[in-house]
């Protein structure tokens, strides 16, 4: 019985659903891994990294299998029903690994990052090999390997959109976590069933793999330069992530936006691309064009949107509110313009350069060994780039030199791909103009652009500003007509600050508590210095035999110096501050309190979620004395009736 129909249009609809499921499960596992390993960015981080290492593995090693297999269809569906036990384990697992990850950070040091490392990246290597396996099925031939190697590529991508969007906007606020994997692990169940039925229709395999063939080119430099392509692609990932937040607020939405629109731009790139990338004469040079071009526009929107982009979206989020009266369409619609602007044309590009290294590397009897090693070889310089950019350059660098630097990498990346085939002046005039262009792109954008951008959207005197591993800390003197003070910005939304309300209550966040509590009070914890008010306060209570602050961002400590009203109180010796998370604290510690106070930032803030939690309440409480007290600030005058009786 014939297929209703073509193999290629089959494989790219199972791969679309495919990709959805698996970003399904890599936006629950990165939500819960800010629970396990605490600091979001290394939750982000190792998420990510997990995931991808899984990919590579599967990448390299299943292709190599598929090309063996007499049926590559019926490899996919036994991985995607691994993929849904797998899933769902995982899943479940690291919803209750955070006790165990402490114990393990205590007693076995860094080895304890294996654990999630672990749960994370065994279903990601199953997922890695479904790719191959279905582009092995289809059987390319040559001249037509671009074309279908893009077809799937971009359908897969397609797919990791609508998983993005759908989990947090949908999936998790309707079924929460467990109930969302088991979702994604029934459309594995569902894709694993119809590959293992579609295979009794599937035309016969013609071919597997036998001995070596010769590579179409010098398949070495494609791989090496598509390995540095792939440490750049998420090299600026990182940077578009931490700076874009500049103009959005740290709403978990925004960073799904983000996310959607990074995926859509190599969706498209690659989808286009597949129509042309096997009739390119000189494909060395559009390959080497685009990586080269997309580091350039990548540091082109530095240096000419700035406050242009604030004012557009402004317009444009204020004329969505008009039509729609919706604040999140307007919020949105916010998040959009700074994502496009930030990251399509970008995403586009390397989108494009898929297909065309596919063209460059795979042969047609091991089409998936080859386009394997290629996504496994990409994916690795992916996660090196992303420890690199997010662990040392920002640190470093800042964000502005940190994209300089890597579009100069793509520049040069670039520069030798062209040369494979450019050799005649033309060519080297394209090379030499593309090294202007960043110099040039660089040189103009100031070190300090969004410093300056956060001082333009809230007026003042920047006295303290910091980029780190996943933040951005500020301290800015503004006035009122009573006078000056100072505001603390953690990713440019406002935290806290002495002006004189906020100096009365922070103090009474620390001092009623005390002063009601029955019996003597000899202890108190502070979860979050911020200002260093609360902490400081502390002070005035003299019986206190025992004052902690836990803190997570490191420039925060160093901003507190900023702060009228603390009694300087990160150099004071009677009182312990520490830098680290106040959550993995308390599970580690044996103490109990008297006082635990906090003031985290609204739960609408990215990862702060979790210090309303009903898991974070049963912590905080085992932590108190039999008579102690929990104080916390509720942000009442931003939230809705319904979250403030779920608190």
């Amino acid at each position: 019985m014939p297929l209703p129909m073509k193999p290629p249009i089959l494989a790219s609809i199972i791969l679309f659903f495919s990709g959805l499921a698996a970003l399904i499960y890599q936006t629950l596992w990165v939500k819960q891994l800010a629970l396990v390993v605490g600091v979001e960015v290394y939750a982000v981080t190792v998420g990510i990294s997990a995931f991808f290492a899984g990919l590579a593995l599967g990448n390299a090693w299943l292709g190599k299998w598929a090309d063996r297999t007499p049926s590559p269809l019926r490899l996919y569906g036994w991985l995607e029903f691994g993929i849904a036990i797998t899933g769902v384990g995982a899943t479940w697992a690291l919803a209750h690994a955070a006790g165990l990850f402490v114990s393990l950070q205590d007693t076995v040091g860094l080895l304890a990052w294996v654990l999630p490392f672990g749960l994370v990246g065994l279903p990601a290597t199953l997922m890695g090999g479904t790719l191959v396996a279905l582009l092995r099925a289809c059987e390319p031939v040559e001249g037509f390997m671009g074309r279908i190697s893009g077809l799937l590529y971009g359908a897969n991508t397609a797919g990791a959109i609508a998983g993005t969007v759908a989990t947090a906007f949908y999936l998790i606020p309707a079924f929460g976590i467990q109930r969302t994997a088991w979702m994604a692990a029934a459309i594995n169940l569902m894709l694993a069933l119809s590959a293992i039925s579609l295979r009794f229709f599937w035309p016969p395999s013609t071919r597997t793999a036998q001995g070596s063939s010769a590579h179409p080119q010098p398949v070495s430099l494609v791989l090496v330069l598509y390995t540095v392509a792939g440490g750049l692609a998420l090299g600026y990932d990182v940077i578009w992530t931490q700076a874009i937040v500049q103009f959005l607020s740290t709403r978990t939405y925004a960073f799904a936006v983000v996310l959607a629109t990074y995926l859509l731009g190599l969706t498209l790139g690659s989808w286009v691309m597949s129509f042309w990338s096997d009739r390119i004469r000189r494909p060395w040079t559009v390959f080497g064009g685009f990586i080269a071009g997309a580091g350039i526009t990548a540091l082109a929107s530095f240096a000419v949107f700035d406050m242009f982009l604030l004012e557009i979206q402004h317009y444009l989020g204020q004329s969505v509110l008009s039509k729609t009266h919706s604040l999140m369409a307007m919020h949105l619609t916010s998040f959009a313009v700074a994502a496009v602007t930030f990251v399509l044309v970008p995403t586009l590009l390397l989108g494009a350069a898929y297909p065309l290294a596919v063209r460059l590397v795979a042969r047609t009897q091991h089409v998936g060994e080859d386009t394997g090693q290629l996504t496994a070889l990409n994916t690795i310089g992916g996660i090196v780039g992303t420890g690199l950019t997010g662990f040392v350059l920002i640190p470093k660098l800042g964000l502005v030199h940190s994209m300089t630097l890597l579009a100069g990498i793509a520049t040069i990346v670039g520069a030798i791909a062209i040369l494979q085939e450019a050799k005649r002046p033309l060519g080297k005039v394209a090379v030499s103009l593309g090294m202007v262009a960043v110099i040039v792109l660089g040189g103009i954008t100031p070190a300090n652009a969004f410093a300056q951008m956060l001082v333009f959207q809230h007026p003042g005197d920047l006295q303290f500003y910091q980029e780190s591993a996943g933040n951005t800390v500020a301290v800015i003197e503004q006035s009122t007509p009573e006078g000056t003070f100072h505001r603390l910005y953690v990713q440019g939304i406002s935290n806290t600050g002495d002006i004189f309300p906020s100096l009365r209550y922070m103090r009474l966040q620390a001092l009623l508590p005390l002063i009601i509590l029955s019996g003597q009070p000899r202890s108190a914890l502070v979860v979050g210095l911020g200002s260093g008010i609360t902490s400081g306060s502390l002070l005035a209570y003299p019986d206190l035999e025992e004052r902690v602050t836990f803190e997570l961002l490191p420039p925060v400590v160093e901003a507190a110096q900023w702060f009228d009203g603390n009694f300087d109180v990160t150099h004071n010796p009677a009182v312990t501050v520490k830098v680290s998370d106040g959550r993995h604290e308390l599970l580690r510690t044996p103490k109990q309190f008297d006082l635990i106070t906090l003031e985290p930032p609204p739960p609408s803030a990215s990862g702060v979620v979790n210090l309303y939690s009903r898991d974070f309440y049963e912590l905080a409480k085992s932590k108190l004395s039999p008579d102690g007290l929990l104080a916390q600030w509720w942000p009442l005058a931003t939230q809705n009736d319904a979250d403030s009786r779920s608190l």
